[in-house]
């Protein structure tokens, strides 16, 4: 358990890392946490125990994460936010995500950003929140320019249809997609993520999601224009770490098997 409901929390900065916070169910009520890993910031899973379901619940701090290789929150179990603020991106371009479990993810509240490298998060999403995503690929986006990315550094902005901004900041790391959660979006509301001198439009949804994101962004107006990719760093410019040999425990494994 990190932090407690109505309290301001802890601090925690980790700058550099193989994997960030992990533990078999992981709690997080309150607290400013940012973290910098190679492999996944926050993990609920521990192999070498049993009778735990796994699961990790975000409801309350402000939580700022970026994975080099791995996914930004792993859960053996479910995913569940519903509240706080989170900012997690992932550079990987392959298979990981910032926002992966074996079970279900939620999303009922806070505010929530999530963007990763590759063309999408391909898992069982409930959101009774409304969310927006905007993809360049796997039928997130589509269109033309579908396979361009957000460049790293590029300033985004996500504005509404009203022309009211519900989201700036920048991009810590390249990415395909990105998906965004907000008490400010209204379902079926069409807005406008701009990154650079390019954007994306997408509607807003809310409701279960079995197959991935795919097709739930872009439309006629998408694409990110032609940003070249470059190479993660870390805040303080060095390379993460690398992966432990002999040791290392891999994430993201299954959860033990239950009778």
């Amino acid at each position: 358990n990190i932090g407690a409901e109505g309290t301001e929390g802890p601090a925690i900065n980790i700058t550099q890392c193989y994997e960030g916070i992990e533990g078999a169910e992981l709690n997080i009520y309150s607290g400013d946490i940012s973290i910098t890993s190679s492999d996944d910031c926050l993990n609920a899973a521990n192999s070498d125990l049993s009778g735990y379901d796994f699961t990790m619940n975000i409801s309350g701090g402000t939580i700022v994460a970026c994975s080099a290789s791995g996914d930004g929150f792993d859960s053996n179990g479910d995913l569940t936010i519903t509240g706080g603020s989170v900012t997690v991106w992932t550079a990987n371009t392959a298979d990981n995500q910032p926002l992966d479990a074996d079970g279900t993810i939620t999303v009922s509240g806070g505010t929530v950003l999530a963007a990763g490298g590759s063309n999408g998060m391909g898992m069982n999403l409930t959101a009774t929140q409304p969310c927006v995503i905007f993809g360049a690929s796997s039928g997130m986006g589509g269109g033309p320019n579908s396979g361009s990315t957000i460049a790293k550094d590029s300033a985004l902005t996500i504005t509404g249809g009203d022309g009211n901004t519900v989201y700036s900041g920048s991009a810590t790391c390249n990415a395909s997609f990105l998906f965004f959660s907000s008490p400010d979006l209204t379902d079926e509301g069409s807005y406008t993520l701009a990154a650079g001198t390019a954007t994306l439009t997408a509607e807003a949804q809310s409701g279960t999601i079995s197959s991935g994101f795919g097709g739930m962004g872009g439309g006629p107006n998408g694409g990110m224009g032609d940003f070249q990719p470059g190479d993660f760093q870390p805040g303080d410019g060095q390379q993460p770490p690398e992966m432990p040999s002999g040791g290392g425990r891999p994430s993201g494994g299954q959860p033990p098997a239950k009778g």
